[in-house]
């Protein structure tokens, strides 16, 4: 689903001033505030939150309906944030925060708080708790208030279906297509109507259904969920679609960019997801205690749970874990599980499946699909952060403990952990790997390529099914940098017994032209009951003056103070081999968000020489360094793409074999966050 970022343009804000005021120590005697800054001593009230032991309490109550932004930004202390409405003694919660990225609270850790683009409506007292759960040293805070802006808008900020996969056997009991609509001028506005229009891919021009909610009047800061409809496709295989979420009203919309959402939703055969499947981050819930993650999925109607898929980032060979299934009543998770796995043991990152003994039979409702893993080691499950559903994702620490939504922290994972109903398919061909086409390089210039590249074309399909496959082929396509077909062929066909992995080739194609070309393999297999994987698309890029081993980037490397106390002259990186005589003048590395500021990044380049296995392993001494760079607040929040020159301008290099290897000075820097790409390495 796409993030939706609404714009306040043109607002007034309200002056800001230096202020003393003093935190109370309970709710009910919170200390009123009006916009501006605040320093706020140590913490010694009664907080809300049993993760707590002291708070700090400030009332506001706005004289008009407005915009709030709340933050302790380079405030001194690592802290947490909660704004609530209601009563003291019925306190309704109203947003809430731990760590922003990008939000310094001392030094070069973004562990401060931020709440943005808050509503607040005039005459109703609002409460900022700031609590001790990491420090109770005092810090300095400040908040801002907007009149709402006189532009009729109105957005989408929500969508209903909040999975990214559905069972086929789920779907055709129908899936509620909606979205919560928020009125964020100081107008109320009429006839407004949420349309959603389906697609299958890779149509985007044709729906295959569209619905219309009945239309509704919002009045100012009203927000409402609009049902569009219920969709109910009868599917035997897996398909994809685009969801588009259209809003409609009578009157001129000043901002429009919150107007529209897309969403992409793949009914596959046998799985249900609410993560996009790209792993962005993980968390270790406690040093101290067991912990067990889980992630609650909506059953449509009665069926038979067969197993669980679930991303492990742990590199761990040796940690034990379990699968559990809860039921989940009403919000609340039941005492005891319907299902634990027999102890498993850890081989490794990335995805894994556990298939259930025996089929768990469910009715229509919620589960909770959980990995509970023993002892105080570090085992978190990998999670998704680009599309997060409130009260979905829980942690539960220690043995018994209670349940808790992850956003009861402050952060807002998706975990990657996906239940499987019914039998796998019987007719299922995917692709499994393939080599690089260009060799031992995604890029090449041309300095090392004067007559061009042969690529070679070389890939792997897996038979997933229950049955053999008979007749299945590999299609190569290339295509220029214009997006013009050169090159198209396809492989001799195999059959492929349940489980065999086998090879398959076509002919070698000659580039010669500058530019990026992109090759798609398509494992062709009539009757396939889940297309999705039965393709790859990568590039080979032919330059004229950089060289590269990956495509993409799909996980990040570092080193921390917990995986390798006191390590230091840490570097990571990657063997180049160069047949011809050449110069290097830069290099070039990404840094994935998360990387601490002030991280002094640098590469050094050494010559190798073959270990007693053939391996290709560094020189003692570097040949060259580049330059340094030194990380940002930016870099932390949003990764950066960082190019360093040769410190001494350029190194000239004869044919050979060399290690580029990024710098980390110590561990005590913090992990850098080094990008990585499974492709090509």
């Amino acid at each position: 689903m796409k993030k939706i970022l609404h714009l306040l343009c043109s607002i007034l804000l309200i002056g800001i001033g230096l202020k003393g005021h003093a935190q109370a120590l309970t709710c009910a005697t919170a200390s009123p505030v009006t916009p501006g800054t605040f320093t706020a001593t140590t913490l010694i009230g009664t907080p809300s939150q049993t993760t707590a032991t002291a708070a700090g309490w400030y009332a506001y109550t706005p004289t008009s309906n407005g915009i709030l932004n709340i933050n302790s930004c380079s405030g001194g202390s690592d802290t947490r944030l909660w704004i609530w409405s209601g009563t003291c003694t019925a306190l309704t919660a109203v947003a809430n925060n731990d760590d922003f990225a990008g939000c310094i609270s001392t030094g070069t850790s973004a562990f401060a708080s931020k709440i943005e683009n808050v509503i607040l409506m005039a005459g109703t007292t609002y409460y900022f708790e700031w609590d001790n759960v990491w420090e109770a040293t005092g810090f300095t805070w400040s908040f801002t208030f907007a009149a709402l802006p006189a532009n009729n808008d109105a957005g989408i900020t929500f969508v209903t279906n909040r999975n990214t996969r559905i069972p086929i056997s789920q779907a055709s009991y129908g899936i509620p297509l909606g979205a919560t609509v928020k009125n964020f001028s100081g107008a109320t506005l009429t006839n407004v109507v949420l349309t959603t229009e389906i697609y299958e891919l890779p149509n985007t021009t044709t729906p295959v259904q569209t619905y219309a909610s009945t239309p509704v009047t919002l009045g100012i800061c009203a927000e409402q969920v609009l049902t569009s409809g219920t969709w109910a496709p009868v599917l035997t295989s897996s398909k994809s679609y685009l969801i588009k979420y259209i809003k409609t009203q009578t009157e001129v919309d000043g901002v429009t960019t919150n107007d529209l959402t897309t969403q992409n939703l793949t009914l596959y055969y046998n799985y249900t997801a609410r993560d996009n499947n790209v792993y962005q981050v993980a968390y270790n819930w406690s040093s101290t205690l067991e912990y067990t993650q889980g992630v609650v999925h909506t059953v449509y109607c009665a069926d038979n749970m067969t197993g669980a898929v679930y991303f492990v980032q742990s590199t761990s060979t040796t940690q034990v874990y379990n699968v559990q299934v809860f039921q989940v009543t009403n919000g609340v998770v039941a005492t005891t599980p319907l299902y634990t796995s027999a102890n498993i043991t850890a081989n490794g990152a990335g995805f894994r499946l556990h298939n259930f003994p025996t089929p768990i039979p469910v009715t229509a409702g919620e589960y909770l699909i959980a990995i509970k893993k023993t002892g105080t080691t570090s085992f978190p499950i990998g999670a998704d952060l680009s599309i997060f559903t409130p009260g979905k994702n829980l942690v539960r620490t220690g043995a018994a403990g209670a349940w808790n939504p992850v956003e009861a922290y402050g952060v807002s994972p998706a975990f990657m952990i996906r239940p499987k109903f019914g039998a796998d398919p019987s007719n299922e061909i995917a692709f499994l790997n393939n080599r690089n086409p260009g060799g031992e390089n995604t890029k090449i210039h041309t300095r090392q390529s004067l007559t061009g590249n042969d690529l070679q074309f070389w890939a792997r399909a897996i038979n997933t099914g229950t049955a053999t496959t008979t007749g299945v082929t590999m299609t190569v396509t290339v295509k220029d940098p214009s997006n013009a077909v050169i090159y198209t062929a396809t492989s001799a066909p195999q059959d492929l017994i349940a489980g065999q992995i086998d090879t398959f080739t076509v002919a070698n194609f000659t580039v010669t032209a500058l530019g990026a070309y992109t090759i798609d393999y398509v494992f062709n297999n009539a009757g396939d009951q889940i297309t999705q994987n039965n393709s790859k698309t990568t590039s080979f890029n032919l330059t004229t003056g950089e060289m590269s081993r990956t495509v993409g980037i799909t996980g990040s490397l570092g080193v921390s103070a917990t995986s390798a106390p006191l390590a230091t002259n840490i570097e990571f990186g990657n063997n180049y081999t160069l047949t011809k005589n050449d110069y290097l003048d830069s290099v070039m590395f990404v840094l994935n968000p998360g990387t601490p500021i002030g991280y002094v990044a640098s590469v050094n380049i050494y010559g190798t020489t073959a270990n007693a296995t053939g391996v290709m392993v560094p020189n003692t001494t570097s040949l060259a360094s580049t330059v340094t760079y030194t990380t940002t607040a930016a870099d932390n929040l949003n990764g950066a793409v960082i190019k360093l020159p040769i410190a001494t301008g350029t190194l000239n290099m004869v044919p050979g074999t060399y290690f580029f290897g990024v710098y980390q000075a110590a561990v005590a820097t913090g992990n850098i966050r080094l990008a990585t790409s499974t492709d090509y390495v």
